[in-house]
């Protein structure tokens, strides 16, 4: 039996961290549907990826909002989803 490609979407907007992700899951056999934003995020989700890398802070809202949504529609529910948030801990001091 044949297994068909299996696709994230990688919900980025820093492109250095994109790249990176791309060639990761390139190299695991993955298909990668990239964007910048929630909007475009939310309508790639519904129409074909698998899998799904959400960046917390983004140009047109935030990664929780968009888990949200997608948790909320009957086509994504099911979906696996990962939220990433680099750089958005707080920094120790001294």
């Amino acid at each position: 039996m044949v297994r068909e490609k299996r696709w994230i979407l990688v919900v980025e907007d820093e492109l250095g961290l994109q790249k990176l992700i791309r060639r990761r899951a390139e190299r695991e056999g993955l298909g990668v549907i990239e964007t910048r934003t929630t909007q475009k995020g939310f309508a790639l989700a519904a129409s074909m990826a698998d899998v799904m890398l959400i960046d917390l802070h983004l140009p047109d809202g935030n990664g929780i909002a968009l888990l949200q949504r997608l948790k909320g529609d009957a086509r994504t529910r099911q979906r696996r989803t990962r939220v990433a948030g680099h750089g958005s801990a707080p920094q120790r001091r001294g």
